[in-house]
């Protein structure tokens, strides 16, 4: 298997392995023998780390001496990885690591048999192409790339935040065949007009592939993103754009899928409408007389002026409901179904009194309704009508 730069990546880590020299006579090579080398002091974990550790400390080395990050000595850094390789590949698995307990060293371990690099097949680093006895393909990549996304069944066929992304294609045979690193997602806020969010249409991002938007990576420079608003969206709710997000910067595998770009949207508030979900809610100013008596006034709606009917007895603070008037309903996938409704907000205006004859017919109102007569009575005039007379 090889993914893009990462699978070329890993033969040069093992490309430096040749195998022991025997030409020198037995006595010569055993007293230039190394010191016994212990696979937990390679990988620096003591020897009652626990698997977990084990892994953890094999990923730091890994990542610490690939070849990419040690471009001054990439030969010393090949033969660091390897053997955190081999360590690693001695103590991941518990039957080897028992056996490797048991021998004590790894030249012991080694010569009794265990030496994961020594299988057949061609003698290779890896015992034979596609065979047993190297370090496993999951563990080596998830090492240079921080872990793996999805699973090895089909699914969206890209990690959702960065790792690999997985191709389609069903089960057997190997699956990591359709492996492929995967950037990272990115979210950024937008803030939309009111009407916009309620009536929909394409608006135009410029984003900068540097990595500001969030997430990483990118080669620079600026490019333009053109995103579908569904009627009816609003605030809280997340565009998903496949494939917007970060791109591969310089260095990584030329088949890396790039992240996805998800939009978190922000509704800017409205001088008249209050919207509640699909609901819209005015406030209406209803005349004494119309919400006493009854009658029509004119209400603002999203679809422009409407006539309002307004009942008799209508009271201050009634909502009035005009149903169809609200908001586009957002489903699933985006798409409106249907509107909410519009709801008044009854205000009733109250007139001023500022003439004799106005005055003598609330006073007649008051009485018809009350049964009583205010304090000044019907006929009672107040000082600017005094003036007037004078005058």
């Amino acid at each position: 298997m090889r993914t893009g730069r990462a699978a070329g990546g890993v033969a040069a880590l093992f490309s430096h392995h040749r195998p022991l020299s025997t030409s020198r006579p037995a006595a010569s090579a055993a007293a230039a023998a190394p010191p016994p080398q212990d696979y937990y002091a390679v990988l620096g974990v003591p020897r009652t780390a626990t698997d977990s550790d084990i892994k953890r400390a094999y990923y730091k080395l890994a990542k610490a001496y690939h070849p990419d990050t040690n471009k001054e000595n990439p030969a010393g850094a090949a033969s660091k990885f390897q053997e955190a390789g081999k360590a690693y590949e001695a103590l991941r698995d518990p039957d080897k690591r028992a056996a490797y307990d048991a021998a004590g060293s790894a030249q012991a371990y080694e010569s009794g048999g265990g030496n994961p690099f020594g299988g057949g097949g061609g003698g290779g680093p890896f015992g034979g192409a596609g065979g047993p006895g190297g370090p496993d393909v999951e563990d080596i990549f998830a090492a240079f790339f921080g872990g793996l996304g999805g699973s090895p069944g089909g699914g969206r066929g890209r990690a959702s935040r960065g790792g690999f992304a997985w191709g389609g294609g069903g089960g057997g045979g190997n699956p990591f065949a359709n492996m492929r690193p995967a950037m990272p997602d990115a979210h950024i806020a937008v803030r939309i007009p009111f009407m916009d969010a309620i009536r929909g249409g394409v608006r135009t991002l410029n984003l900068s592939d540097s990595g500001s938007a969030g997430g990483g990576g990118g080669s620079g420079g600026t490019r333009s993103v053109e995103v579908n608003i569904p009627a009816g969206v609003g605030t809280g709710a997340t565009l998903r754009l496949a494939g917007q997000g970060p791109r591969p910067p310089p260095g990584y595998p030329p088949n890396t899928t790039p992240g996805d770009l998800l939009i978190e949207v922000d509704v800017e508030p409205h001088p008249i409408f209050e919207r509640v979900g699909p609901d819209i809610l005015v406030t209406a100013a209803v005349p004494l007389w119309d919400a006493i008596a009854g009658g029509a006034i004119t209400v603002r709606t999203l679809d422009g002026d409407k006539e309002l009917v307004i009942k008799a007895g209508t009271q201050p603070g009634d909502r009035l409901r005009m149903r169809g008037y609200g908001a586009p309903r957002l489903g699933r996938g985006g798409v409106s179904s249907g509107r909410g409704d519009q709801y008044v907000r009854v205000a009733v205006r109250l007139p001023k009194a500022t003439t004799a004859g106005q005055r003598a017919a609330v006073e007649a109102v008051r009485v018809a309704f009350d049964g009583r007569a205010g304090a000044g009575g019907a006929g009672a005039s107040s000082g600017e009508d005094e003036k007037k007379k004078a005058a």
